[in-house]
């Protein structure tokens, strides 16, 4: 049903047993443990739960029912093919908005309006870009006397911090940020807030009542309420209205409906919310909400410890949520709280985070815990701090074209090495590097320093392919090339072939990046010190690496609206073919060519 090979189907109308005794079935016979399925079987259904609008939502169901259509995905180590099998049952991941690319800045602090802007000015100031600014949970009203709530969920502006609340979002807006603003909707609606006595009217609650509105996503009259009295009016504002919203959902996974997570309710109707218009593109940022979660991005791993542990284990998360689909993940960059503070840990984290799927700053409301980088007292650690977050926005155009390629094929940003290369072992043991769009490999920096020689240190592994690798940084060539397959002979490996395994060595400005020969990597005109996140980029910067043919389809569109889907966009494509006379003349000669491939549609 859903390929040609290697899947089946069954359909089971009255028993139960050979689904069940799936599901107990432990692990797949393969001493090579390669497969994308091996512990346990998902059981998964669509069910009709909705009562917002008929698209069927996608929810984890224990409880089987009598009627079961069952798809069993399995193509040994062809990751891809089976990850494209799972997406054509459970949707495609939408294309997010290009600004969502950049640095976003976020911090749990009780800031006034006047401090926030402040501090955006002081980032622009420093020449260190920002796309997005978060405003945590204290926007809204917490603490209100005679009233016995925790305060964390809140739909009023807090006017004592946020005097003018529309003229605050205006000034973010002219600064060229977007908004997001934090919910905790667990705790309902209660009798101070604002919209307090539509919301009432609403839910035909007794006009006399002063009772708290509970939240209810198993009730469609609350919903439409729910986002019309309570949302609607923070985003309808032309100019001062909030962009997205922050989902901080953190009160379990039961509701009403049988198997749904609220979590999951939440993620799809502010989804479908945001795009009621058709025109702008939605996004949210929430929590993991189970599989199929990658229709709803982007997603946030929660309140991370400032531990090396927690930093190690982020490049092996990034990369494998791709076996899920999961593929835009942001996290806390330089750690929310815990462990102990140095500049040390947080370039680091910088540094690992420019190239993952979304840039996040962010920390626990305490004094001690800061992710202003010119609060470090070490010079060198904030200019490579600035220098990171400028090459995040330069990087603005690769990134957003390997969006597109998520959106349209399927790929992931981020993915793990045994994707490119299922059949070499050291692609399972190499976890914390991994694969960053179709052009290079990332190996960032996990263990601090090493005091004896004040270097950090990495062992790394550069798979054989032809014209080897180089760092994007140096243009140093680091080997990993194939030799020349004369010498060997019909049938033998080739990928076995000079595949690099090496221990490196980095400053605290290092980050181990890697581009194949071939390569073409379009970046914003360096050193970008603010924007670039909002508009086609009018001057490229051209990374090009010498030893193979290669090429890159540039992809460009207004990065807002859904005009895309009506093949509104712009592809280059950039083409490099080298060709080797050395043995014959003694050098090489580059053929360079850049080809509008796609322009159905003019874009300003």
């Amino acid at each position: 049903l859903i390929d040609d090979s290697f899947s089946f189907i069954w359909n089971d109308d009255s028993n139960k047993k050979s689904i069940n005794e799936l599901n107990n079935f432990s692990e797949f016979d393969n001493s090579n443990d390669q497969n994308l399925l091996k512990s346990r079987f998902e059981i998964l259904n669509f069910r009709e739960t909705n009562p917002y609008d008929s698209s069927p939502l996608f929810v984890k169901n224990d409880i089987l029912m009598n009627h079961f259509d069952g798809y069993f995905i399995w193509y040994d180590n062809d990751y891809q093919r089976a990850i494209d099998n799972f997406i054509k049952l459970s949707g495609a991941t939408p294309l997010i908005p290009r600004y969502a690319l950049g640095n976003w800045w976020s911090k749990w602090w009780e800031y006034t309006d006047e401090e926030l802007i402040n501090l955006m000015l002081e980032f622009r100031n420093q020449q260190i870009p920002l796309s997005v600014c978060v405003v945590d949970m204290d926007w809204h009203l917490v603490a209100v006397p005679g009233y016995d709530t925790n305060g964390w969920t809140g739909y009023t502006w807090n006017n004592s911090f946020f005097k003018q609340p529309e003229q605050f979002i205006s000034q973010l807006h002219q600064l060229g940020l977007h908004v997001t603003l934090n919910l905790h909707p667990h705790g309902g609606v209660w009798p101070y807030e604002n919209a307090y006595e539509k919301m009432k009217i609403h839910m035909n609650q007794n006009s006399w009542s002063s009772k708290e509105i509970n939240f209810d996503f198993s009730s469609s009259r609350f919903i439409t309420g729910y986002f019309h009295w309570l949302h609607h009016v923070h985003e309808r504002n032309p100019g001062a209205g909030v962009d997205f919203w922050w989902i901080d959902w953190q009160q379990g996974k039961q509701s009403k409906i049988a198997g749904a997570d609220p979590l999951f309710l939440l993620n799809h109707f502010h989804f479908l919310d945001l795009q009621k218009d058709q025109s702008t593109r939605s996004i949210i940022l929430s929590r993991w909400p189970g599989l199929g979660g990658h229709r709803y991005p982007i997603g946030f791993s929660g309140d991370t410890f400032v531990t090396w542990d927690i930093l190690a284990f982020l490049p092996f998360l990034t990369a494998t949520s791709a076996n899920v689909a999961y593929t835009w993940w942001s996290h806390d960059v330089g750690g929310f709280n815990g462990g102990i503070e140095n500049a040390e840990i947080f370039v680091r984290w910088v540094q690992f985070s420019v190239f993952s799927p979304i840039f996040r700053l962010h920390s626990v409301k305490s004094l001690y815990t800061d992710r202003i980088p010119w609060s470090l007292d070490d010079q060198t650690s904030l200019s490579a701090i600035r220098e990171m977050m400028q090459l995040r926005h330069s990087l603005i155009p690769y990134i957003y074209t390997m969006a597109f390629k998520t959106t349209t094929k399927n790929i992931a940003l981020c993915r793990p090495m045994y994707y490119e290369w299922p059949n070499l072992e050291e692609s399972y043991i190499f976890v914390n590097q991994y694969l960053f769009g179709s052009n290079l490999i990332v190996a960032p920096f996990i263990k601090p320093i090493k005091k004896n020689v004040n270097y950090a240190r990495n062992v790394i592994w550069l798979p054989a392919i032809e014209g080897g690798w180089f760092n994007i940084f140096t243009g140093e060539f680091m080997g990993g090339a194939i030799e020349n397959e004369n010498k060997y002979k019909f049938g033998q490996s080739r990928e076995l072939t000079n595949s690099e395994i090496k221990a490196i060595y980095g400053r605290i400005t290092d980050i181990p990046v890697y581009a194949k020969a071939g390569s073409i990597i379009p970046l914003i005109n360096r050193p970008l010190k603010w924007g670039g996140h909002n508009h086609i980029s009018h001057n490229l910067e051209l990374l090009i690496f010498s030893g193979a043919n290669g090429e890159f389809e540039l992809f460009e569109d207004d990065g807002l609206t859904n005009n895309y889907v009506n093949n509104n966009y712009i592809l280059t494509k950039f083409t490099q073919n080298w060709y080797n006379l050395v043995n014959e003349l003694g050098y090489q000669i580059l053929n360079f060519t850049i080809n509008r491939s796609n322009c159905a549609n003019e874009i300003n």
